[in-house]
């Protein structure tokens, strides 16, 4: 499918699931998907954290507890790695979302700035 097709059709995606009480994973997946196609992002490979076959060498015992990472790209200029989280705020009535608490950014914030991974 060609990229601009893929993005439209991702792009769906979250409406056919707004019924859902969360769409985490629903947008994770979304952001996946259209990363390697959204030329301005500049992005050769997305995974979710689940997904990427150097998570383990990163976290090799997988704690349980969420650390904050939901996905990580790869930079198509220099091949540096990108970390992501997604976070699925619904708006109020002014539109605008609830703010993002320091501690939901904390565990992510410092695995992130780890000069040490690669791939």
């Amino acid at each position: 499918m060609p990229g601009g097709e893929r993005i439209d059709a991702a792009l769906a995606t979250p409406e056919e699931n707004a019924h859902r009480e969360t769409l985490g994973r629903c947008l994770e997946d979304l952001i996946a998907d259209v990363a390697p196609h959204t030329r301005d992002w500049n992005v050769d490979g997305c995974w979710r954290w689940d997904d990427w076959p150097y998570g383990t060498r990163v976290l090799p015992h997988n704690p349980p507890e969420d650390h904050g990472i939901d996905l990580v790209a790869r930079r198509r200029d220099d091949g540096a790695w990108i970390a992501i989280q997604s976070k699925d705020r619904r708006f109020d009535g002014s539109r605008k979302g609830r703010p993002i608490p320091g501690r939901e950014l904390s565990t992510f914030l410092t695995l992130s700035v780890n000069k040490d991974i690669h791939g």
